[in-house]
């Protein structure tokens, strides 16, 4: 692999790691708000998925954007799944709902941002 594109998805996979970081993590360590755990899931998985679409760059294709879109919804649907394994935790579907929102927003943010950029530089790289 070379430097420009382990600089391209380093990022995306350390973020999805720290996802799983701290998915498991044991609830009874955990000091979350009452209603507020929709906004972590969502940002969360925003993140990730504007940094997906920084490392796909401006000339991603709209069915590349949906591959990248049901590759991070599955991601969020085994973190659920993942979390029954963790004591004091359990997987929701809200919770995976918010992640799939997220991942859309973030990718969606990400993608015309990036092609923003990608005219006032006329490189297609972000």
């Amino acid at each position: 692999m070379d430097r420009r594109t382990f600089i391209r998805w380093a990022p995306v996979v350390l973020w999805a790691a720290a996802i799983l970081a701290v998915s498991s993590i044991p609830g009874r360590h955990l000091h979350i708000p009452d209603g507020t755990d929709k906004i972590g899931h969502v940002g969360e998985y925003l993140v990730l998925g504007a940094l997906l679409a920084r490392s796909l760059g401006a000339r991603a294709a709209l069915r590349l954007l949906l591959a990248a879109w049901i590759g991070m919804a599955v991601f969020g649907a085994l973190d659920e799944l993942h979390q029954y394994f963790i004591p004091g935790r359990t997987p929701d579907v809200m919770d995976w709902a918010a992640d799939a929102a997220g991942a859309v927003a973030g990718l969606l943010a990400g993608w015309a941002l990036c092609r923003l950029r990608s005219r006032w530089s006329r490189s297609p790289v972000c």
